[in-house]
């Protein structure tokens, strides 16, 4: 029966890949690194590598380089433009609108909640719940269980 599992689930993270690969349909992606010009569904690996992304990744380092718009649950999660929820230990966006929780969270342009130990905003439009907030303007709500500092 475990064997079965496995074997299931085996199958299952590699059958989520063959949905996505918009500009490179034949190029179906490994475990431990995936890049993809645009990617639309379940990204899972190690390292998922993508300029744009619409769906999710999972896994130690999600990168999009561009634009994404989804979910990501990582160690380390980093996008240009991001709409949607991040969940890791250190989330970094130029542009974020959505959620970010991590131990550290970084947003140069914030709209949205951010929590964590540690979180940086630039242009920050909505709720910053942390150890340390750092922002330079802010139109909204800061919780700082040590300090809200603003330059």
């Amino acid at each position: 029966m475990k064997k079965k599992l496995l074997i299931g689930l085996l199958f299952f993270i590699a059958g989520t890949h063959v949905y996505s690969a918009v500009h490179n349909p034949w190029n179906i992606p490994s475990f431990f690194y995936n890049h993809f010009d645009t990617y639309i569904g379940p990204h899972i690996g190690i390292w998922n590598d993508a300029t744009k992304t619409y769906g999710f990744q999972i896994g130690v380092a999600n990168i999009s380089w561009d634009e994404f718009i989804g979910f990501q649950v990582g160690v380390f999660n980093m996008s240009s433009y991001f709409a949607g929820f991040a969940l890791g230990a250190v989330n970094i966006s130029s542009t974020m609108y959505g959620v970010q929780i991590g131990v550290v969270n970084y947003a140069h342009d914030g709209r949205g909640i951010q929590i964590g130990l540690v979180n940086y905003a630039q242009n920050y439009k909505g709720l910053q719940i942390g150890g340390i907030n750092i922002h330079n303007c802010s139109s909204g709500v800061n919780f700082g269980i040590l300090f809200n500092m603003i330059f």
